[in-house]
């Protein structure tokens, strides 16, 4: 007698299509969104480094008369206040922290986002951080209180 073998079935086309599209809308928003929340603890990180730089010229006021300057130039940043990440090897820099415009009575610090690094096209620009605890940002489109929390 004769017993008809049972088909296997396997995925349809219509069915491989309908899981790629999904796939694809949930990639369109999730990606983006991880991107900016990677950015957001980068530009955290970066503020505490630049906070950390702040104490740093502190001290160097109160052991120089007062001056935020020694020898009338830019007092030199301990290395792990150079970058941020601190103390990061190679590429994983993300931002270069660097002393601007001392006087005798002011500071500024400014966080330089890497060229070609992972926020190099950041809307945010650099970060900067005065004397009085004063946060700015160079960039366009965005705000002090986007870019500093």
């Amino acid at each position: 007698m004769y017993t008809p073998q049972a088909k296997s079935r396997g995925v349809t086309l219509m069915e491989l299509m309908v899981t790629v599209t999904v796939i694809g809308l949930l990639s369109a928003i999730a990606i983006p969104q991880y991107q900016q929340h990677v950015a957001k603890g980068r530009r955290v990180d970066t503020g505490t480094v630049l906070s950390s730089a702040a104490l740093f010229m502190q001290q160097v006021q109160e052991t120089n008369n007062g001056s935020y300057q020694v020898n009338n130039a830019a007092p030199a940043l301990p290395v792990a206040l150079t970058t941020s990440p601190p103390n990061a090897m190679g590429t994983s820099v993300v931002y270069n922290i660097a002393v601007t415009t001392p006087t005798p009575n002011t500071f500024l610090l400014t966080a330089t986002p890497r060229s070609g690094g992972a926020m190099g096209s950041d809307a945010c620009g650099n970060l900067t951080l005065d004397q009085r605890g004063r946060k700015a940002v160079t960039g366009t489109g965005k705000t002090v209180q986007d870019c500093w929390k």
